[in-house]
């Protein structure tokens, strides 16, 4: 009766969410380039990007806090994830994830998302440079996953989020919302991510990059191979479509790739090109990300894993 009770009210708070996303008439109409907290939207986990975002259906670490806090339950061990992204321009983003079962149906999660550049000199007016400064973004979370029955899983999950450019700064709060349903070798997503208030510089404010999500996954019957499918809508009326494969070795070592059909006319952007490590339970993953125009990135985490859950 306790499980019953604790799932019908976080189903209750998830429908409404859900339904107020569904129904709103202001929120997707901005225009591009009207967002705030851009940063929001790199994504977490080296094995999610290499597949090319398509990961919110099939997530299973802790870098669900950021794809799909539904997706928590799938995280059966207690386990930390840890990321560094090598960007363009000299920006570099790290980025931390904690997941941890919570009795027999639930699971929490806290992140922490860091977006950082070296110093920048200063000019006044007249081009003479006055003082170094700093520039950042970061934004913790708290995330909560519940499983509702055997096979329907809902998410809630917070972020307070902090820009930083020298003496100006700006803060917020944006929250995210998920569902998942798993059934024999699918998996369905949908969710919403960074809703909330507008962020505020001095006298002007800046709608958060809102993204409502749809996913679905497939482990093959057959080969030890998962596939991934995504699309997402954000506010600023971007669309963002992903298929991603995974490959995996004897359970100890992994290939991946994904392709980005909505973002083909970016050169070579479009593409993504992993691999993985597991060893022990711990696993390291490696991804490629090729782009002729801005060169290429990388980004490298590890997922550890320190205990396993009670059955």
């Amino acid at each position: 009766m306790r499980r019953y009770k604790n799932g019908k009210l976080l189903y209750g708070i998830a429908l409404s969410l859900i339904i107020s996303v569904c129904f709103s008439t202001n929120v997707i109409a901005d225009g591009a380039g009207s967002s705030a907290a851009e940063f929001l939207n790199i994504g977490a986990g080296s094995r999610a990007i290499a597949m090319g975002g398509a990961y919110s259906a099939i997530a299973n670490d802790p870098s669900a806090c950021y794809w799909n806090p539904a997706a928590l339950t799938n995280v059966k061990s207690v386990a930390l994830m840890l990321q560094h992204n090598e960007h363009y321009m000299d920006l570099q983003h790290e980025y931390a994830a904690y997941g941890s079962p919570i009795g027999k149906n639930g699971a929490l999660g806290f992140s922490v998302s860091y977006l950082h550049m070296g110093s920048i000199m200063g000019y006044d007016a007249n081009d003479a440079p006055t003082r170094e400064f700093k520039v950042y973004d970061i934004a913790y979370g708290l995330s909560y996953g519940h499983k509702i029955t055997d096979n329907l899983s809902l998410g809630l999950g917070a972020k307070n989020i902090r820009q930083s450019i020298s003496d100006l700064s700006a803060s917020g709060w944006a929250f995210d919302l998920g569902m998942l349903y798993d059934f024999g070798r699918w998996s369905f997503s949908f969710g919403a991510a960074n809703l909330g208030s507008a962020i505020k510089y001095e006298n002007e404010s800046f709608a958060l990059p809102t993204e409502y999500r749809m996913g679905v996954g497939y482990h093959t019957l057959y080969y030890p191979v998962v596939i991934g499918a995504e699309y997402g809508y954000s506010r600023d009326g971007t669309e963002r479509m992903a298929i991603g494969a995974e490959y995996s070795l004897m359970d100890c070592f992994a290939l991946r790739s994904g392709f980005r059909p909505s973002e083909a006319n970016n050169s070579d952007g479009n593409l993504s090109f992993g691999c993985g490590l597991k060893m022990w339970g711990h696993s390291l993953d490696y991804t490629y990300l090729p782009n002729a125009d801005l060169g290429a990135t990388h980004r490298i985490s590890a997922v550890l894993t320190f205990s396993d859950s009670e059955e």
